[in-house]
């Protein structure tokens, strides 16, 4: 397993020149690592394209065939023009829990910004979750649940705070 992710390798990251980057990004998995054209079904090699935020973008290797495609297409950063290493910075922000406040003030993006990728991290973790989970439990097997109930204490103003229920199960065979 390699070391694990810091703030600090992920801005070290970005230092790197572009075309590393990308391809540090395609050997973790993040971006494909070949494309085929749509038009003629040959493959495509990463061109430079000062114009897109990434600098390079998928071009056909047929003579004449001028097709070009982002990086991005078809990949967890398919709907956005941020740079790749802020969408990571977040990402990894998001993980560990940064406030909004935080995230503003280091990465330079707006609450709204924050929010909408918080969301998208979150639909994208439930998904994963959803296609990984197995079922528990089975014919002579126990399963346990157990529920609690946490709310954060009433603020100054003595407004109830809301409440969120958690419903863990696990199997007790073993």
């Amino acid at each position: 397993m390699g070391e694990p992710v810091t703030f600090r390798s992920l801005l070290d990251l970005e230092r790197l020149p572009t075309l590393d980057y990308i391809e540090g990004l395609q050997n973790i998995g993040l971006l494909a690592k070949s494309s085929k054209c749509s038009k003629c079904g040959c493959g495509m090699y990463l061109g430079e394209k000062s114009e897109v935020s990434d600098g390079f973008v998928w071009r056909c290797n047929k003579t004449g065939c001028k097709t070009a495609k982002s990086l991005r297409k078809g990949t967890f950063f398919s709907q956005s023009n941020m740079p790749l290493s802020k969408i990571l910075l977040l990402a990894y922000m998001w993980c560990r829990k940064f406030s909004h406040d935080h995230v503003q003030h280091e990465l330079g993006v707006s609450s709204e910004t924050i929010v909408n990728w918080y969301n998208y991290f979150r639909k994208v973790t439930i998904s994963i979750m959803e296609l990984k989970s197995e079922p528990i439990g089975g014919q002579d097997m126990i399963v346990q649940i157990e529920e609690s109930m946490f709310s954060k204490s009433k603020s100054k103003s003595g407004a109830k705070r809301s409440r969120q229920w958690i419903l863990a199960r696990y199997d007790r065979s073993d």
